[in-house]
């Protein structure tokens, strides 16, 4: 039972602390941010990151050609 409670005091207090930094002052509030984490979590985190280290190697590549064309 104990722990139970702890647990229970541990949500609370981690809710509080979302609560605090986010500013949650409204309903709309908290239904805009869930809104956007739900859409963050459903992003294809690795295929970003893949399509970005392509874009910065691409992007290398043009600055080595120009910086060799200067020469």
């Amino acid at each position: 039972m104990r722990d139970r409670v702890s647990l229970e005091v541990k949500k609370l207090e981690d809710y509080d602390k979302l609560q605090t930094r986010f500013r949650l002052y409204s309903d709309e509030d908290i239904d805009r941010i869930m809104d956007q984490f739900e859409a963050f979590r459903k992003l294809d985190v690795d295929w970003a990151a893949s399509k970005i280290s392509l874009a910065i190697e691409k992007l290398n590549e043009i600055k080595r050609f120009l910086q060799g064309g200067k020469q």
